[in-house]
């Protein structure tokens, strides 16, 4: 496995699922007692994630925690909400490992 390539996959599901159950990063901070900033961090790649924080992302989820490491083929992911929300990229200090 390619350093890195966990988080990056950790990262693609907590964004996947948190949109999948109509949940804001506010609300998911609120449901896990984690600041919206390091769950925008998380799925951003700046910051690594504890076991013990990623059992209370994957709690809140209602999923498990290795669905949280399973990569999902691309075109098995739903659209965000129904909603196309495009925006200007940012630039990150920390970024997820670059695809193959």
């Amino acid at each position: 496995m390619v350093k890195g390539q966990a988080r990056k996959i950790f990262a693609k599901n907590l964004k996947r699922l948190r949109l999948q159950r109509g949940l804001t990063q506010q609300g998911l901070a609120s449901a896990t007692g984690l600041t919206p900033m390091y769950i925008s961090n998380l799925e951003r790649c700046i910051n690594n994630v504890s076991l013990d924080n990623m059992e209370r992302i994957a709690q809140a989820l209602s999923a498990d925690l290795f669905t949280m490491l399973i990569e999902v083929p691309k075109d098995a992911t739903p659209p965000e909400d129904g909603k196309s929300r495009k925006r200007a990229p940012r630039q990150a200090i920390g970024k997820c490992p670059p695809e193959d």
